[in-house]
């Protein structure tokens, strides 16, 4: 897919980075196992700063507390291989929508979780 194809399309992937934890100290398996739902919309920041990778998407769940507003944790990254397909096309104009389609894992056989998300990619108008 290039920036000329210019048609809306979808990727399927896992987030990566999901056994880390965060720069404050939250683990986003906490996260995971407290936040994040199948069908669910995640948030997806690009961070053209970052050390590791000039092309990393952060992948964050957003969820409402009574009386205090909305907060925000990272959860992941979208992965490099496909990181380095879709940043510049977000830093283009282009919307990504992150929807959760299933988390796998948080058994007695397989502890850690993972997330299993589709980007939905939409050129600008």
């Amino acid at each position: 897919m290039t920036k000329r194809d210019r048609k809306p399309y979808e990727i399927k992937t896992k987030i990566a980075g999901v056994s880390f934890d965060n720069d404050d100290g939250s683990s986003r398996q906490e996260i995971i196992r407290r936040r994040v739902r199948s069908g669910q919309t995640l948030r997806l920041i690009r961070e053209p700063g970052n050390k590791y990778d000039r092309n990393a998407i952060g992948v964050w769940v957003e969820w409402k507390r009574p009386l205090l507003g909305m907060k925000r944790a990272q959860v992941g990254h979208i992965g490099s291989h496909i990181s380095a397909e879709i940043a510049p096309l977000i830093d283009a104009g282009w919307t990504a929508e992150a929807t959760v389609m299933s988390i796998t894992g948080g058994t007695r056989r397989k502890n850690a979780r993972g997330v299993n998300i589709k980007i939905n990619m939409i050129p600008p108008e």
